[in-house]
């Protein structure tokens, strides 16, 4: 998830935290693998950050 938004101009979790109106600790949790994340968190993970993601 890290790599996702690196990668794609969100240079700290704060910012993508801002663009997605969540908190900053939800993103650091989902990062570093202390929260997981739901399908939905996911799925607006992936839009912010232009991920392909796959749809089940």
């Amino acid at each position: 998830m890290r790599g996702f938004r690196k990668g794609t101009g969100f240079a700290s979790g704060r910012a993508l935290a801002r663009a997605l109106s969540w908190q900053e600790f939800k993103v650091s949790r989902i990062e570093n693998g202390r929260q997981n994340a739901s399908e939905g968190d996911i799925r607006v993970w992936c839009r912010a950050t232009r991920a392909r993601c796959r749809s089940r």
